[in-house]
C-alpha cells in the first residue's frame, strides 16, 4: 500500500461525527469495523447515536516519525 496516498475506511459514533469531530479537544475515536465500535459502545445498538462510515486520508506528515525512541515490547 502506498502510504502517501492511502485512504482507510473507519466507523464512528454518529454524534461524534455531527458534534465532536472538528471541535472536541480530546478528539474522537475511529474503529476499524462496525463490530469493533459496537463492542466498545454497546449502548449504540439501543440508542439513537447511529453509526457512520468515514474515510481517513493522509494529507501530509506534519512531524516525521522518529522510531529511534520507540520502545520495543
Amino acid at each position: 500500500m502506498n502510504k502517501e496516498n492511502s485512504v482507510v475506511r473507519c466507523f464512528m459514533d454518529g454524534i461524534d461525527w455531527e458534534e465532536h469531530l472538528g471541535f472536541d479537544a480530546n478528539g474522537t475515536r475511529l474503529y476499524p469495523s462496525e463490530r469493533a465500535l459496537i463492542a466498545s459502545q454497546p449502548h449504540i445498538i439501543e440508542g439513537g447515536c447511529g453509526i457512520v462510515e468515514v474515510e481517513v486520508r493522509l494529507i501530509r506528515w506534519v512531524k516525521p516519525q522518529n522510531l529511534k525512541y520507540e520502545s520495543v515490547a
